[in-house]
């Protein structure tokens, strides 16, 4: 890493900061319009190299100075000078050298003016909320900027699903102690998460859509509604009570499959805009973490904070409302790939039928839930007997989940960087194991040959 630092005479203490960089293995170059022989003895032993201008206000000088050390050391990562009477200079650099890191000039004339500033960032939402909206074909949402202090979250969904309206708030407070680059990155990815949030309630009404962690996230509601007793057309209340038992239970916020989703998305959008390319590697380590956690994990928490498999407390809810209310079904069509048309839940060689190319990972993964869920494995059994396609199917998904299991077992510390409460990980790794139990059975009741290696 390559950083300029203008001035890195005055005040002499500055020698400080040079030196701590370059302990860190940075290479820090100087840019001065003092002699080499004026400066301290920690000055000289703190730069690599230093380049003396007659005057550091003219920037032709300078520019030069800068060409040279490109010239000789490659690409400039960073300019810095910790002196407010040179970000002009420092500003000016960055745009004709293309450094990424810091204040342009058209920033910085914003920095300059803090309520021009909150404009700018409020300018800024509107301009993201404009293009992915677009992007994913949603045209009934809404965006407020604020900046409160009273609110807790940088960013909220507040859903009308009834009348089919939802809200994004965006409260720039949170983002006040963060530098210009990372303010502009983390309002992206958090607009992006919010956006994401939609598509649980308005995705779920076609039919042809495959994303398991949305589909879960509605079957969570409609568990809600079967809670309460209510039908259909009060999903808002099944929400507004989701929102209240989450707020009693902040671990299931935790492990949400839809939270840990909408980060996953919110990131990995933030990091393909070419702005924030330089990111890449520091947001690498949270995007493989979700990504992990987006394939792993199990759990949901009941009312005494107990651990529960969260693939059948939703499934079953979902299963006795659309029973009870199978108009649902017209409502949120994504549910016809598992329910029949009275509200009966279709049996797994049915969807094993159904499978096609659009749908096979979603089918795979309710398949695999659904074998694990099963207290009797008589039929399955029968039905791998007499279908070899079907036998070498089921051993083929035994396979996926017991590699899925190892990898969660090998990376589980990996995870805390979202999930910081070794509990809850711990939690979920016995859930899997569980799991594991369970498939051990069918394994050995159908004598079934797996080549994975075992987790025991």
């Amino acid at each position: 890493m390559n950083l300029v630092f203008i001035s890195p005479n005055f005040p002499t203490y500055y020698w400080n900061f040079c030196k701590s960089l370059r302990e860190r293995g940075v290479t820090v170059l100087g840019i001065g319009d003092a002699p080499y022989d004026d400066l301290v003895n920690e000055t000289k032993e703190s730069l690599v190299e230093y380049y003396r201008v007659n005057n550091l206000q003219n920037y032709d000088e300078v520019y030069r100075a800068m060409g040279f050390f490109i010239g000789k050391y490659g690409r400039i990562d960073y300019i810095e000078s910790q002196n407010e009477f040179w970000l002009e200079l420092e500003a000016q650099l960055r745009e004709d050298f293309n450094i990424h890191h810091g204040l342009r000039p058209k920033e910085l004339e914003v920095m300059k003016f803090k309520s021009k500033m909150k404009d700018v960032y409020k300018d800024y939402c509107r301009e993201v909320f404009d293009i992915e909206t677009k992007r994913e074909n949603i045209s009934n949402a809404s965006l407020n900027v604020v900046y409160n202090p009273m609110l807790k979250a940088s960013g909220s969904l507040t859903p009308n699903v009834s009348e089919g309206k939802y809200k994004i708030t965006i409260n720039l407070f949170r983002f006040k102690d963060m530098s210009h680059e990372d303010k502009l990155f983390y309002i992206y990815n958090t607009i992006c998460h919010e956006i994401e949030h939609i598509k649980p309630f308005e995705s779920t009404k076609k039919q042809e859509f495959y994303n398991y962690n949305h589909i879960m996230t509605m079957m969570e509601y409609i568990t809600y509604l079967s809670y309460l007793k209510l039908p259909p057309d009060k999903i808002n209340l099944g929400i507004k009570a989701k929102l209240i038992i989450g707020k009693k239970l902040n671990s299931n916020y935790k492990v949400s499959l839809n939270e840990i989703n909408s980060l996953l998305v919110g990131y990995k959008k933030a990091i393909n805009v070419d702005a924030f390319k330089n990111k890449k590697e520091t947001v690498e380590k949270i995007i493989n973490a979700l990504k992990l956690l987006n394939e792993t994990l199990e759990i949901n928490y009941g009312k005494q904070q107990i651990a529960l498999d969260n693939f059948g407390t939703y499934y079953i809810g979902t299963a006795n409302y659309v029973k009870k209310y199978p108009r649902i079904l017209n409502e949120y069509k994504v549910l016809n790939n598992f329910f029949n048309s009275e509200g009966d839940p279709k049996d797994i060689y049915t969807l094993y039928k159904n499978r096609n190319n659009e749908n096979h990972i979603l089918y795979d993964r309710f398949i695999t839930n659904l074998l694990i869920a099963m207290t009797n494995n008589d039929v399955i059994v029968k039905i791998m007997e007499w279908d070899q396609q079907f036998r070498e199917y089921i051993e083929n998904l035994i396979y996926k989940y017991i590699e899925k299991a190892i990898k969660f077992i090998k990376n589980k510390d990996n995870c805390k960087i979202i999930i910081s409460e070794e509990e809850i990980l711990n939690d979920n790794l016995r859930m899997i194991m569980k799991s594991i139990v369970k498939i051990n059975k069918l394994t050995n009741e159908s004598k079934t040959r797996i080549k994975a290696p075992m987790v025991f």
